[in-house]
């Protein structure tokens, strides 16, 4: 149906899973991203806790200023 042509064959079926391959080391990355000072201000204005979710699964990492 997609295609329009009605003499398509399906060859192989599989099942589709959502999997997210988010992890602290993404994470990391992320706030390297930021930059120096974006991340340091993101800390200040949040008490020293800097929190990341991940847009397709929603787990939240934290990382803590010293």
């Amino acid at each position: 149906m997609l295609t329009g042509d009605n003499n398509v064959k399906c060859i192989e079926e599989k099942s589709i899973k959502f999997k997210c391959d988010c992890n602290e080391e993404r994470i990391e990355k992320t706030i390297l991203a930021l930059g120096k000072k974006d991340a340091f201000d993101a800390l200040e204005n949040n008490n020293g806790i800097l929190e990341l979710t991940c847009s397709f699964c929603n787990k939240s990492y934290n990382t803590y200023g010293t």
